[in-house]
């Protein structure tokens, strides 16, 4: 009998922590133990309470990745095993049993490494006081169960959100083998919305953009009450979380410390495949175009990530342009597209020289050199963009050394429901902007000014690492400037016009498009 580590992180939430320990007390399987992680700095967790039920504490610094904490807890594991729990859901007696002896069984017959998770899954909202069923084909990132040795090659990104998304990715890509339980009843993702002195929920939104609570109310009733799944010691706790809830008009709560809600990926019952099924019979068709200059050593890993978006193929189209390339940048993606093409609906690639390359030993960023590189990279997508654009609804533009973005990055724009839409762009996360060519008030605010305004603030002009755009935008005639456009905008900086993306985002408001920014779904750029 292996030697289980229950790996569960927590950040203020006092009250559904306690809950949280006692289903660890009250679990069945012997061979345990718990190991907590806790960033909080409202309520720091008990360290008391945790050695009360056998736990060992481990606190790291406030606002701490989410999987950075996951990567602490199983580094301090003892057990060949790991079964991730989170802080706020209810688990049944006989859950960690049940797990590990269907991954003991399923190994018995399948010699290969497996990721065990529970499948289908029950919702209980805590206000209406009910329990709906999930899809046949939702993972519970709460439910992991894996083998140590397979986290020790592919552990959980340093990423403040998704970490089960990109983990269970990085697992398939080692050749791990996925494995739903079905024992729905011994599990319950409680919906709480926030309650007096606890932090509120991070998953909030569907991949499709569809809120949760959206999302619960079309799910069918489960056949059973709370009052008969759950011990009275679980309901008298929730029981006064509901009235809490309920007295306060059960509004939604911010994440405490300024944390984003975040979007979490669902997978298909056969995680392997592409994309994932949208709720939309008939998902919007994407363009998604890339100008590319020596970009040689980056086009395989580009091409791997935009393979693992969750976006139908389908519906997806990609283009090229490569241009003043000093290296085998065509011959690399020549050789990339029959892949691409097998997976996607349509795939385009052009070549268009316009004789322009960075003075030698100068740094691309250098001030004196943006007009005539910017102007030729504004020509550059032009030129990309009348080539390729065809009967699609979007167009997302992808830079090729954007070296990390969520799975779901086109179904979370999409969700905005905005015309003109970026994300954060920035280095690491939870860091200064990167593409500072997003800005606000001539220039004075960027992205990482504008967090403490919301989830989506309004843009004067925009960068274009990545940036989703109405097709039809550009069919009323929303270019990327290659001049100095707009000089008697009152919206540009004193005394100049603006270039290439920002000058899209000056033209797109005297069409009539507002531009808009996503301070918190981060996306990462490869460093200089």
């Amino acid at each position: 009998m292996p030697l289980v580590s229950v790996i569960l992180t927590t950040r203020d939430r006092p009250r559904f922590l306690q809950i949280a320990l006692a289903c660890y007390q009250h679990q069945t399987y012997p061979e345990r133990e718990l190991i907590v992680v806790d960033d909080g700095d409202q309520a720091p967790a008990s360290e008391a309470a945790i050695s009360a039920v056998g736990g060992r504490l481990v606190r790291v610094p406030p606002g701490t990745p989410l999987g950075t904490k996951l990567n602490h807890g199983v580094r301090e594991a003892r057990g060949s095993l790991c079964q991730k729990m989170d802080d706020d859901d209810w688990y049944a007696p006989r859950f960690v049993e049940t797990m590990v002896a269907a991954l003991l069984a399923s190994q018995e017959s399948v010699c290969r490494p497996t990721v065990a998770f529970l499948m289908p899954f029950l919702f209980f909202e805590v206000a209406p006081w009910e329990i709906r069923a999930s899809v046949d084909d939702n993972i519970p990132g709460a439910t992991l169960l894996f083998d140590r040795a397979d986290w020790e090659e592919r552990p959980f990104r340093a990423v403040p959100r998704d970490e089960d998304v990109w983990f269970v990715l990085d697992q398939l890509r080692a050749g791990r083998t996925l494995l739903p339980v079905n024992a729905v009843e011994t599990f319950l993702a409680v919906r709480h919305r926030g309650s007096t002195g606890d932090r509120g929920h991070t998953w909030t939104h569907q991949f499709t953009g569809e809120t949760l609570e959206d999302y619960l109310r079309d799910r069918p009733l489960y056949e059973r009450r709370p009052e008969t799944l759950l011990p009275e010691w679980a309901l008298a706790s929730y029981r006064v979380i509901r009235e809490e809830i309920r007295s306060a008009g059960g509004v939604e709560t911010t994440p405490a410390g300024g944390k984003a809600t975040v979007l979490r990926s669902p997978f298909p019952r056969d995680v392997s495949r592409s994309n994932p099924p949208v709720a939309n019979p008939d998902p919007a068709r994407v363009l998604i175009l890339t100008p590319l200059k020596d970009a040689a050593d980056f086009l395989p890993d580009y091409c791997a990530r935009i393979l693992d978006l969750t976006y139908p193929g389908a519906r997806l189209s990609l283009g090229f342009l490569e241009s003043d390339s000093s290296d085998e940048t065509f011959s690399i993606l020549q050789r990339q597209i029959p892949k691409l093409r097998d997976h996607f609906c349509r795939v385009g690639a052009w070549q268009r020289d316009f004789g322009y390359q960075l003075p030698r030993g100068v740094p691309r960023w250098t001030e004196s050199i943006q007009i005539e590189r910017r102007s030729v990279l504004a020509k550059s997508r032009n030129h990309l963009l009348f080539r390729a654009l065809d009967d699609e609804d979007w167009v997302l533009w992808l830079d090729v050394d954007v070296i990390e973005y969520p799975p779901d990055l086109i179904e979370r724009l999409l969700a905005t429901g905005r015309d003109i839409v970026q994300p954060h762009c920035v280095r690491d996360y939870g860091g200064p902007t990167f593409d500072a060519n997003g800005w606000r008030d001539h220039g004075r605010y960027h992205l990482d000014d504008l967090r403490g305004e919301g989830e989506l603030v309004e843009l004067d002009a925009v960068g274009g690492t990545v940036l989703l755009v109405r097709a039809d935008a550009h069919r009323d005639g929303l270019i990327f400037p290659a001049f100095q456009f707009g000089i008697e905008n009152p919206l540009v900086r004193p005394g100049r016009g603006e270039l290439e993306t920002e000058g899209l985002g000056i033209m797109a408001h005297e069409l009539g498009y507002q531009c808009w920014g996503m301070t918190r779904l981060e996306v990462i750029h490869r460093r200089q």
